[in-house]
């Protein structure tokens, strides 16, 4: 029992040095493999950003054209529906003189 426990122990510290030992490795590869396409913060929240908005202007286009449609349908009824209310109010008023 006590053996499976240091094995354990022991396992577990060599598990532990060996991700130390790879992640120092990778550190060290990865600056000279990327060196020179780096790029700064900024530069990627401006890249990001105007992509995004290149994105979005067709939307945005779509939806102002369909709620212009959408303004111009319900003035439209309004108009109709004013119009039409007058001329119902003004026969009836006819029909009520004569």
């Amino acid at each position: 029992m006590q053996i499976a426990i240091v094995g354990i122990v022991f396992g577990s510290f060599l598990l532990f040095v060996k991700m130390i030992l790879e992640h120092k490795k990778q550190n060290v590869v990865l600056p000279t493999v990327q060196e020179g396409s780096s790029m700064k913060y900024s530069e990627l929240e401006e890249r990001i950003l105007t992509t995004v908005h290149e994105a979005m202007e067709p939307l945005i286009a779509r939806i102002d054209e369909l709620e212009s449609a959408q303004l111009l349908a319900s003035s439209e009824n309004l108009l109709l529906g004013d119009s039409s209310e007058k001329s119902s109010n003004q026969s009836r008023a006819k029909s009520i003189d004569s």
